[in-house]
């Protein structure tokens, strides 16, 4: 596992004491050492505190040291990668740059692409801490375009959007960067770092009448 943490045009390796893999072996659910991870993680730190040119530029560095704490307590059991990513994304996000993120391993990627995903069957658009459908790519007459999703397998959006927000990096603390990201294609991969992926989804709707549905 291989881990890039990305700071403008700089590339660092975070996971160098991780054995690598290569794509064809590739196991998502490998479990990461305590002290491979903890390692990592200093590593992590040392590299955004001494490479980052603004890194308490939105964030002030006694909070952002707490962060840093929170997540080096986190570290008492073994990881697989992608929960390893999301503990660390969600750190790096803190830092609010829209140029600094944790990049998944390549064999990680290379992986990711060749799954049959269940993928949720639209595009969305985020308007003002809403969502609605942008484009319609189901059989399902009822979500045309402006159809505003109200909850997804009984999670309202209102607490979805805050979570995929937050494993997103953006300049500052507006949420355009956050938003455009999800509605150019990566919606679904944020959602499943949260929650389950199904065969078939079940959407709670309101139209532009107000009338409100549950569809699966």
């Amino acid at each position: 596992m291989k881990l890039l943490l990305l700071i403008g045009g700089l590339a660092l390796h975070i996971t160098a004491s991780a054995q690598a893999t290569s794509p064809a072996a590739y196991d998502p659910a490998q479990q990461y050492s305590v002290a491979q991870l903890q390692a990592d993680f200093t590593y992590l730190r040392r590299a955004l505190e001494e490479a980052h040119p603004a890194l308490y530029w939105y964030t002030p560095k006694d909070s952002l040291d707490q962060a840093f704490a929170r997540t080096a307590a986190a570290l008492t059991q073994p990881m697989s990668e992608p929960a390893y990513w999301h503990l660390l994304q969600t750190l790096v996000a803190r830092v609010r740059c829209g140029h600094t993120r944790v990049q998944h391993s390549a064999a990680y990627r290379a992986w990711f692409r060749k799954q049959p995903a269940p993928y949720l069957p639209f595009t969305v658009a985020v308007r003002q801490n809403c969502l609605f459908i942008a484009q319609n790519q189901s059989t399902a007459v009822e979500l045309r375009p402006g159809t505003e999703v109200l909850a997804i397998d009984g999670h309202p959006t209102t607490e979805v959007l805050p979570r995929l927000r937050s494993l997103i990096s953006g300049d500052g603390y507006g949420t355009g960067f956050q938003d455009k990201e999800l509605e150019t294609g990566f919606f679904d991969a944020y959602y499943w770092s949260f929650y389950q992926a199904h065969a078939t989804y079940s959407l709670l709707v309101r139209d532009s009448t107000g009338r409100q549905q549950q569809l699966v």
